[in-house]
């Protein structure tokens, strides 16, 4: 057996983060009632210590769990909700109680660091556009970002044992039996539900930009992460066509931001966090429309944008807030704009004076 990627100085440091209690998890749970009452504050910790606490996150928990403060009802948000509802609140309270959310993500970022043999979307159709867009972006961008990998995210991880139970022992600090039975609990809630499978997007129904420089953590290589569930909600709602490629031209972006030293100092808050994802929209938008970039015609880039919208949310106090569906679509506006701008003289500007334009039409972007 290979070493465990859940293991080591990541482990230690990431314990002090999250609690320095061991869950007293019984090997006979037999309902999610059993659960420890930390059980979800735990996962909900390590989640925002590995960056999966995310406002797409939190618009799960807010179908589950309606905050009437978010007025943010748009077509993603309706089709989430449309997914979860068949869903028996006993399968949910499971899900929400141990952040299953999540699972598909911290596996993809702790326990896979391979490339090579990489699907996107539940069916592998997504893998070759997002590859070249990939590739394309490396050479559009003027950071290093060759490094940088891309991966897909699949629910499916869930039903493996051998994965899951390496996980459950480390994100809870359990031994392995009981991280067995936590896995169990999981997978018998899941497969007792005909509303509920695997594949549902309720579980990968994000995509993350991860830089392997953070602080305390061992080393895993920079990558870009997309689950199935994002793609699939495109779809649903009409965005299929160019929402992938901007999801990921967005992602890219992040790794331009940290390769600039956008994030260097950065503490988390509703206002900082929201500057930057506005400007890896702004970013995306000027690439995909760039006339050296994906050169998105009239119906992608509406597409990009509605992509962009549908994607804000209203948490104004969230130290996650991503800018309101206006905002992220007026952001998009920006980049397509100064990409025209751009397209007499065929030449990208520089990424970091970018920056700096966008700093300064910042305050109007997010003008109501």
């Amino acid at each position: 057996m290979s070493p465990s990627p859940f293991r080591g100085r990541a482990t230690r440091i990431v314990i002090a983060v999250i609690a320095t209690t061991l869950l007293a998890l019984s090997a006979g749970m037999a309902n999610a009632s059993d659960a420890p009452d930390d059980a979800r504050a735990r996962a909900d910790a390590f989640a925002r210590a590995v960056g999966a606490y995310t406002v797409w996150r939190d618009a799960l928990l807010a179908v589950i769990d309606p905050d009437p403060d978010c007025n943010s009802d748009t077509a993603s948000r309706q089709w989430v909700a449309s997914q979860i509802a068949p869903i028996s609140p006993a399968t949910l309270q499971v899900i929400a109680a141990f952040g299953v959310f999540d699972w598909a993500y911290f596996w993809s970022l702790g326990g896979d660091q391979d490339a090579s043999d990489e699907y996107l979307g539940i069916d592998g159709e997504y893998t070759r556009e997002a590859q070249r867009r990939h590739r394309d972006n490396r050479r559009f961008w003027d950071v290093p970002t060759d490094d940088v990998l891309l991966q897909g995210m699949h629910g499916e991880v869930i039903a493996d044992d051998a994965k899951m139970v390496q996980l459950a022992a480390f994100v809870f600090q359990v031994d392995t039996a009981t991280a067995q039975s936590i896995v169990d609990l999981v997978q018998a809630a899941i497969e007792q539900d005909p509303a509920i499978d695997y594949d549902h997007p309720i579980f990968t129904l994000n995509a993350f930009a991860f830089t392997g420089e953070i602080p305390g953590l061992d080393p895993i290589p920079d990558k870009i992460i997309i689950g199935d569930g994002i793609l699939e909600s495109f779809g649903a709602i009409g965005l299929g066509d160019a929402a992938p490629d901007y999801v990921h031209a967005h992602e890219f972006a992040h790794h331009v931001q940290y390769e600039l030293g956008v994030y260097d100092g950065f503490v988390a808050s509703p206002e900082a966090t929201r500057r930057t994802e506005l400007m890896a929209d702004a970013f995306a938008a000027y690439e995909v429309s760039h006339v050296l970039g994906a050169t998105f015609r009239t119906k992608r880039l509406v597409q990009a944008a509605g992509a962009a919208f549908t994607t804000g949310d209203c948490a104004f106090e969230d130290d996650n807030h991503h800018g309101t569906p206006e905002q992220r679509a007026a952001a998009v506006s920006w980049g397509i704009n100064r990409a025209t701008a751009d397209k007499p003289l065929a030449n990208a500007m520089p990424s970091a004076d970018l920056v700096d334009l966008f700093d300064a039409a910042l305050p109007t972007i997010i003008d109501p």
